[in-house]
């Protein structure tokens, strides 16, 4: 009974622990103020009134534009599009989709990372739960009906959460490894090594 009660436990937890997402939303709130980053946006009503959710709270705010999912969200008008409204905005988007620095790269790596954790965790659980069960059905033998058909119940479960989280945690293992050579190659870049006259003779001179 115990060992039920232990699986039984872990099992939901695995579920509560899989479903959990990171936010990273961003909002460009119309009055100007600072992007709101890390937050969920939950509905857009009205055009542009976004509800979200950050740290537990949730608020209502009007946006110029957003972020979400990953997609950008343009909230101008026609009008405010001609004259090239808010271009800060929508400078630094250009160049977030047109130049892919070090920090883009950075950002897709903690995103993989993150992905690969995810992954990883749902994936071991459920090996877990599906050889620990599959070893009480072998062994045993059942007479409760509950427990009968809760034990199976858990090894397909436990089987879901393997068959979920082993492709996330080889994609993001992949898009992790993609992610940190890209940052290598940026960080080379930005060093260059030339020939030239030091103080103490001719050496190599690096440049940052």
């Amino acid at each position: 009974m115990k060992l039920f009660i232990l699986i039984t436990s872990i099992f939901f937890i695995s579920i509560h622990a899989f479903s959990q997402d990171y936010p990273s939303d961003i909002i460009y709130p119309v009055s100007g103020e600072d992007s709101i980053t890390e937050s969920e946006i939950l509905k857009i009503r009205n055009w542009n009134t976004i509800i979200f959710e950050k740290d537990d709270f949730q608020d209502t705010v009007l946006a110029i534009a957003a972020v979400k999912n990953g997609r950008f969200i343009d909230f101008r008008t026609r009008k405010e599009i001609k004259t090239n409204a808010y271009p800060s905005i929508f400078l630094s988007q250009e160049v977030k989709e047109t130049e892919k620095g070090y920090e883009y790269y950075q950002l897709e790596y903690q995103k993989a990372e993150k992905q690969r954790k995810s992954g990883s965790r749902s994936s071991l659980i459920g090996a877990f739960l599906g050889a620990t069960t599959y070893f009480v059905m072998l062994r045993n033998n059942i007479d409760n009906k509950p427990i009968r058909y809760f034990i199976p119940a858990i090894y397909i479960g436990g089987g879901v959460l393997f068959n979920l989280g082993t492709p996330l945690w080889i994609s993001g293992s992949i898009k992790a490894k993609k992610s940190e050579d890209a940052m290598f190659e940026q960080e080379q870049k930005g060093i260059s090594m030339n020939v030239g006259v030091t103080g103490n003779g001719i050496g190599l001179i690096l440049k940052f």
